[in-house]
C-alpha cells in the first residue's frame, strides 16, 4: 500500500505554507522539492524496504526525510534530540540499517553495518507497505518497542479534513506527533515549529503565526497554566487543544476550560491519537 496519495494531496497546495520554521516559511511545493531530493538520495543508496531511523526534531528536511523514507517503503524509526541517552538502545531494538541525521551536512546517511531479519519487517516488506517503529516513553526499565503498518494508520487522513496551523509541539518520535504531522499535511495545513517547548515559547509562536491547534500533554498544559504565559500573550487564534500521553485529572480540565472558554478540548489516548475521527471531546470539570 503506497502512500502516493499524499503526495498528490500535497501536490494541490503549491504555493500554501506548508512548515515555518521561525522567520523562514516553507510552501508545499519547497517541501516536495526537499522529498524528491531525500527520495533519490535514498534510491542511490538502495534504501527501499529497509530499517531507517530519522534521528531529528521536526522541521523541513526531517519531515521530508521522514516522508522520503515513508515513500520508500522502508521502516521509519523516528528518534528525537530528546531520546539522545537511549539513542543506541533504540537504534539496536529497531535493528536499524541506516541512519539519517538531517542536520549532518557531511554524512547524513549512515549504514550502520545490520541486516534485519526480524519477521515483523519482513511481513510488510512482502505486503510492499511502510512501517512504522515507535518506543514507549513511560516504562521503567527496558523500552517496549511497537510495530505498525504506517499505511494502515495512515489510511484515514485520506479522508478529507480542514486546514489548519498546527504547533509541532509533541515530539516526532511520538504517536501524537506523527498525527500531526500527517493529518496537518494531507489537509494542506501548516506545521508551526515552536522555537522551544517551554510556555514562554509556545505561547509566544501560536500568538506569533496564529497558530489554531495545540497537541500537548497534561503535564505540559498544566505547566501552561501555573506559568501565567497564557495572560500576556495573544492566544485568540486557538481553536483546539488535543491532548493525550497521560490521565487528565479532573481538576486541570476544569481550569482549561475556564482559561480557554472559547477553544474546543479533544481527548487522544494510545493509538486513538491518530485518529481524529475517534477522539472524544473532554467533558467540562467544574473545579
Amino acid at each position: 500500500m503506497s502512500l502516493d496519495w499524499l503526495l498528490e494531496r500535497m501536490a494541490q497546495h503549491d504555493s500554501a505554507a506548508a512548515v515555518i520554521e521561525g522567520s523562514a516559511v516553507h510552501s508545499y511545493e519547497a517541501l516536495l522539492a526537499a522529498v524528491s531530493r531525500w527520495t533519490t538520495a535514498f534510491a542511490d543508496r538502495e534504501m527501499i524496504g529497509r530499517v531507517v531511523s530519522v534521528e531529528a526534531e521536526y522541521g523541513l528536511e526531517a519531515i521530508a526525510a521522514t516522508i522520503g523514507a515513508a515513500v520508500g517503503g522502508n521502516v521509519l524509526v523516528p528518534i528525537s534530540m530528546a531520546a539522545d541517552a537511549r539513542r543506541d538502545t533504540f537504534l539496536a531494538m529497531a535493528d536499524v540499517e541506516f541512519r539519517v541525521i538531517p542536520a549532518d551536512a557531511r554524512r547524513p546517511i549512515v549504514p550502520t553495518g545490520r541486516l534485519s531479519m526480524d519477521p515483523f519487517f519482513h511481513a510488510l516488506w512482502r505486503a510492499a507497505t511502510p512501517g512504522l517503529v515507535l518506543f514507549s516513553s513511560t516504562t521503567p526499565g527496558t523500552p517496549k518497542a511497537a510495530v505498525h503498518d504506517l499505511a494502515k494508520l495512515l489510511q484515514k487522513f485520506d479522508v478529507r479534513g480542514v486546514a489548519c496551523r498546527s504547533l509541532a509541539l509533541l515530539p516526532p518520535d511520538h504517536l501524537g506527533g506523527v498525527h500531526t504531522l500527517f493529518h496537518t499535511l494531507s489537509n494542506g495545513g501548516t506545521m508551526v515549529i515552536p522555537d522551544g517547548r517551554a510556555p514562554a515559547a509556545v505561547c509566544r509562536t501560536i500568538s506569533r503565526h496564529r497558530v489554531e491547534v495545540l497537541p500537548a500533554s497534561p503535564t505540559f498544559l498544566n505547566m501552561l497554566l501555573q506559568s501565567d504565559e497564557p495572560g500576556r500573550h495573544d492566544l485568540s487564534s486557538l481553536r483546539l487543544i488535543t491532548c493525550g500521553t497521560e490521565p487528565m485529572p479532573p481538576n486541570l480540565l476544569g481550569h482549561l476550560h475556564a482559561a480557554f472558554p472559547g477553544v474546543r478540548l479533544l481527548q487522544t489516548d494510545g493509538l486513538t491519537g491518530l485518529a481524529g475521527a475517534t477522539a472524544e471531546p473532554m467533558q467540562e470539570a467544574r473545579p
